[in-house]
């Protein structure tokens, strides 16, 4: 009967008897058909028919549908990245047998080079009625296959062989943990619903990873397949693609995310410096570094910085660590109940006042520039970080604060009243103070009481008033020389 017929539309493709298809006979095709039940089918109607990929499945290395198959593929211009299924149409093999499409590479073609001898793919014997866009068509490597999957249900039943709806096959390798990794970014209650998954084949099978992306860097769509977003519940999420080369060692050994971009000073010389002929936009995406700030939102990634900050071989200067440990504060407080666990080593200031490498047991935070020669009498090392990051980078780092080891409260001094000149740039400095002839260090701010010698006054009233930004000037105005008073204001005005 008509009904549930298959129309063509056009001249059939020769050698389609031997599909299990129920198509009109051209000499028998009427309009009229299609009233009674006929379904208009052009050549891309024929190869999605059900009937054709149940027969693909079935079959057993039979040449004779591969050629059909091929035949619709060629002229209905679909191919392996609408229909994944056809990955498992048998092909005949150099030396003899029949293998599946997708386990064959194109002679002499890019991926014949890439892939691991042991890998199991063979290569493929063309025969006569088989070209090369064709084969490609059908799933055999020549560059790495693309294959692109229509509303993929991730946080359901993978189906190993589905596509629209069914789930995405198993050659991705990973890809349960792909999908785990993911998810945290999606909103709780948003399905894990991806409209279009595009995703490089193979990766698995290939040896020479570096090779791979070069030739990724130089091929318009597989780039896109690493670096553009997927959308899951219309949140942008890292490829399937980006999250499994971002865990390889791609770079001399290193995973990308052991590397960081050139020109980014906070984080040079704690990562190693990423391969500069890929561009920055593919390196992000496999993980590489690309500032500090992307660093410090995630436990894990604090932990490992925390660690590299701490390791002797790596080469920092003093104003990185400085400016590395406030951002790290920064973006810690209010967070140490998600902190990582401690360093086992952190870098600090040695009593020669060089930059090393110390064990954290023997370092200690100063939370106030009096306390300095305290700490250095106790043999610590001073981690060098501005007193208002102290107190988080305690926590994470497991260093003691200064102002926690009991530092000595000087004794004695005569109550003396701060001179006026001094008041009148800080009025909200004490003003009075306990006045040493000698003392180490030269002043101190202890129990709410300044003590100083002469010399140490300015800096201390600065520490006390919370100005000090102005000790230099407060030494300025006590020396009594106005020339050296309008100095220090013309040289703190050009600093801004």
């Amino acid at each position: 009967g008509a009904g549930g017929a298959l129309l063509p539309l056009g001249t059939l493709p020769e050698h389609i008897d031997g599909l299990p298809l129920r198509v009109v006979h051209p000499d028998a095709a009427h309009p009229l058909l299609e009233r009674l039940g006929a379904q208009p089918a052009d050549d891309a109607a024929l190869l999605a028919d059900p009937a054709v990929r149940a027969e693909v499945e079935a079959a057993d290395g039979d040449l004779e549908l591969a050629r059909a198959v091929a035949e619709l593929v060629r002229s209905s211009g679909a191919g392996v990245d609408r229909h994944p299924w056809l990955i498992g149409l048998a092909l005949p093999v150099a030396g003899g047998g029949t293998q599946p499409a997708g386990d064959l590479l194109w002679p002499g073609g890019a991926m014949a080079a890439l892939v691991d001898p042991d890998a199991g793919f063979s290569v493929l014997d063309p025969p006569g009625w088989l070209d090369r866009d064709t084969a490609l068509s059908l799933g055999v490597a020549d560059r790495p296959v693309l294959l692109h999957f229509s509303d993929v249900v991730l946080d359901g039943e993978l189906d190993r062989d589905g596509a629209s709806g069914d789930g995405t096959p198993a050659e991705l390798d990973g890809l349960a943990e792909w999908v785990e990794s993911i998810a945290d970014a999606v909103p709780v209650g948003v399905p894990l619903i991806v409209s279009e998954l595009v995703a490089i084949r193979d990766l698995d099978a290939v040896a020479d990873l570096p090779e791979l992306l070069t030739v990724i860097a130089a091929d318009r769509a597989l780039r896109a397949a690493v670096v553009d977003p997927v959308q899951v519940g219309g949140v942008g999420v890292r490829s399937y693609a980006a999250w499994w080369l971002g865990n390889q060692p791609l770079f001399a050994g290193r995973l990308p995310r052991e590397c960081v971009l050139a020109g980014i000073p906070d984080l040079a010389g704690l990562y190693d410096p990423a391969p500069a002929e890929l561009d920055p936009a593919l390196l992000a995406a496999l993980g590489v570094r690309t500032g500090l700030a992307s660093v410090l939102a995630d436990a894990d990634d604090l932990g490992d910085l925390l660690d590299r900050l701490g390791d002797a071989d790596r080469v920092v200067s003093h104003d990185q660590v400085v400016r590395v440990h406030a951002a790290v504060a920064r973006e810690w407080t209010g967070r140490l109940d998600e902190a990582p666990d401690p360093p086992l080593a952190a870098r600090a200031l040695g009593a020669d006042g060089k930059l090393a490498a110390v064990p954290v047991g023997r370092c200690v935070l100063v939370d106030a520039p009096d306390l300095v020669t305290f700490a250095r009498d106790r043999g610590l090392a001073v981690v060098p970080a501005p007193a208002s990051a102290a107190l988080v980078l305690s926590e994470l780092l497991d260093v003691d604060l200064a102002s926690e080891l009991d530092p000595p409260v000087p004794a004695g001094g005569t109550r003396t009243a701060v001179p006026a000149a001094l008041l009148t740039l800080l009025p909200d400095a004490p003003s009075t103070f306990r006045r040493h002839r000698s003392l180490r260090p030269a002043w101190r701010w202890a129990g709410g009481v300044l003590h100083a010698t002469d010399a140490g006054l300015p800096h201390g009233l600065a520490w006390a008033a919370g100005r000090w930004e102005l000790r230099q000037l407060l030494v300025a105005a006590a020396s009594g020389d106005p020339e050296a008073v309008l100095a220090e204001r013309v040289a703190r005005d050009l600093e801004g």
